[in-house]
């Protein structure tokens, strides 16, 4: 695994050659804006992600290197790696992470404020806007689709998360 911050532009060079879904079809010159624009932190390991950020409004996260653990209630809910994104609805909704966010190893990541980028789409063709909006409900789509089969899988972490 890379740690020093040289070797996370190689990570994001790579995030950038194959987006995440969150990012799929936005142009790659825009995209490498995008990524220049958010603030990146490093999380050893099972240091909280949301320290300054207490719920998580207004802000998004994506893991460039590393893992992240999603918990509730000290139940871990969802696992995140490079490439996902964590709270991908904070450009369009104002509710609130209702998790903790703990690295698991050292991680980097992205943070994204809301009001940044949706600076960054004005300044941008509407289209642009509408395929993002697109990502977002995919991945929303394939979220609500893992936690439905954990569910009816009677995962038992899922179940005492409810």
């Amino acid at each position: 695994m890379t740690s020093a911050p040289e070797n996370i532009s190689a990570a994001l060079e790579q995030l950038q050659s194959e987006p995440p879904t969150l990012f799929r079809n936005i142009p790659k010159h825009d995209l490498a804006e995008l990524f220049t624009a958010a603030s990146r932190r490093r999380a050893e390991p099972f240091e909280e992600l949301l320290p300054g950020f207490p719920d998580g409004n207004g802000h998004g996260f994506l893991v460039v290197e590393g893992l992240v653990e999603a918990r509730r209630n000290g139940t871990i809910i969802e696992q995140f790696s490079a490439g996902d994104f964590i709270g991908e609805a904070f450009l369009h909704s104002k509710a609130q992470l209702s998790c903790e966010l703990r690295a698991t190893v050292p991680t980097w990541v992205l943070i994204f404020k809301r009001s940044d980028l949706v600076q960054f789409f004005r300044t941008r063709p509407e289209k642009t806007l509408k395929i993002y909006t697109m990502n977002v409900i995919e991945a929303q789509h394939r979220h609500i689709i893992s936690l439905y089969s954990r569910i009816t899988k009677n995962d038992p972490q899922i179940q005492a998360s409810l």
